[in-house]
């Protein structure tokens, strides 16, 4: 009886959530985001603001999904990742809620996001006013925001897989990230995500809630510097070697919890 409740609390608790995230992205870009651009009339103090802004209500959003006991959230190494300039942040992508967690922790973040956020109409005015990377961009024009982000001592958060992982499928490494590391030069900062049991993994649905709460452990791990890849071997050489290296890594790290 107790299970059934919690399980009927949490499915009330997570539609919720997803209101109030959608809601808050509508207040945001209608009302909050253009005060903020009346205000800051310099581009790179405007995003930073937001930036900020978008870190301080995700965190306040991840509490709200703790408080609602819609999922448990513990970190590792969070000081680490506090203490991060300019780096790439490399994480796997076990669910939808992975960058709302990693902005939470993070004040001064950017994402390279899947073109049909930044046309979404919910999401799309947060990624236009943060000033996130579409990954739709010819290659030279994304290098070369990458490039102006990171100089800006800014970091940008990469998810190796592209996409979310699929639970019982192998972890598959992309090399989009690799070419980014490998012709920016900036160095990775390694992160893992565990989610058990699974929840809003790829083609779920919200109200596809797991049988008890899920457990976010977030985890953060070495730092790569990429030029002991790029002064060994040809660029693109270099850029298959480390997306192999990255790969097994993670499967490691993942297969050990």
């Amino acid at each position: 009886m107790l299970h059934r409740l919690d399980y009927i609390w949490r499915l009330f608790g997570t539609g919720l959530s997803f209101a109030i995230f959608g809601l808050g992205s509508l207040i945001l870009t209608v009302f909050i985001f253009p005060l903020v651009a009346i205000t800051s009339p310099n581009e790179s103090l405007r995003k930073s603001r937001i930036q900020q802004l978008i870190h301080y209500v995700f965190r306040f959003y991840v509490g709200i999904l703790t408080f609602l006991r819609v999922i448990e959230f513990n970190t590792e190494g969070r000081e680490r990742l506090l203490g991060c300039r300019g780096k790439l942040i490399i994480a796997n992508h076990p669910s939808l809620l992975d960058v709302v967690l990693l902005l939470s922790i993070m004040p001064r973040a950017q994402c390279v996001v899947k073109h049909q956020l930044w046309n979404s109409r919910i999401l799309g005015g947060v990624m236009r006013a943060a000033g996130y990377i579409r990954n739709d961009l010819d290659s030279e024009a994304l290098i070369a925001q990458c490039q102006d982000v990171l100089r800006e001592e800014e970091n940008i958060i990469l998810f190796p897989e592209g996409t979310r992982s699929q639970p019982g499928r192998p972890l598959k490494f992309k090399r989009g990230f690799a070419n980014i590391a490998t012709l920016t030069g900036a160095d990775l900062q390694l992160v893992t995500i565990t989610c058990r049991p699974t929840t809003l993994t790829k083609g779920e649905h919200w109200y596809q809630i797991p049988e008890q709460r899920a457990k976010f452990d977030l985890s953060v791990h070495n730092q790569i510097d990429v030029k002991e890849y790029t002064r060994r071997e040809p660029r693109p050489l270099a850029a298959r070697r480390l997306t192999r290296d990255l790969e097994q890594y993670y499967v490691g790290k993942l297969s050990v919890g």
